[in-house]
């Protein structure tokens, strides 16, 4: 049976991972067979470890019954120098509570067909939610410049660039 073109995100079952779900069988490399920033490498070596230290929780994406993407969320903070200056507090002189998007992949047999743009309404609807009961004045993730106009559609702004050429994007939660 062919995929669609566009899967209905309320076909989607997005969750946290559990004892039941592999995840490791995901292919998220880019066409060329690249992994630029590292998600296959991160969902083959790390992930499971991250996720049993708490350091990440791992979040799956099911499409009737089969995982086709994942992400993961943690907390974080960042700088002024990750804050739009329109956004800054003028007290505030430290560090901005934030939910950090770590790594997102969508299995390459499923891109295209708007699972990214779930998880992003999904990961933006989470922070939203926890702002409600615990600082989160926003979202964070890094990404390289090609992908940075992706984020864009969902109002992240681009900070910064960082040494590794990758850039700093960021999202208000209010």
């Amino acid at each position: 049976m062919a995929l669609p073109d566009k899967i209905n995100p309320d076909e989607l079952d997005i969750d946290i991972v559990s004892d039941n779900d592999d995840i490791s069988t995901l292919n998220c490399r880019e066409s060329d067979s690249t992994d630029p920033l590292g998600v296959q490498d991160f969902l083959e070596t790390k992930a499971q470890i991250y996720s049993k230290n708490n350091l990440t929780s791992l979040w799956r994406v099911k499409y009737k019954g089969k995982i086709v993407a994942f992400f993961s969320l943690s907390m974080s903070s960042i700088g002024l120098d990750d804050v739009p200056r329109s956004k800054q507090v003028k007290e505030m002189t430290a560090r901005y509570p934030a939910l950090l998007i770590g790594q997102m992949g969508v299995d390459k047999n499923y891109r295209g067909r708007k699972i990214g743009d779930a998880i992003c309404k999904h990961c933006i609807g989470l922070a939203r939610k926890f702002n409600e009961r615990i600082a989160c004045a926003c979202i964070t993730l890094q990404t390289t410049e090609d992908k940075a106009s992706y984020y864009q559609q969902y109002f992240f702004e681009t900070t910064r660039k960082l040494r590794n050429g990758q850039v700093a994007m960021y999202l208000s939660t209010t």
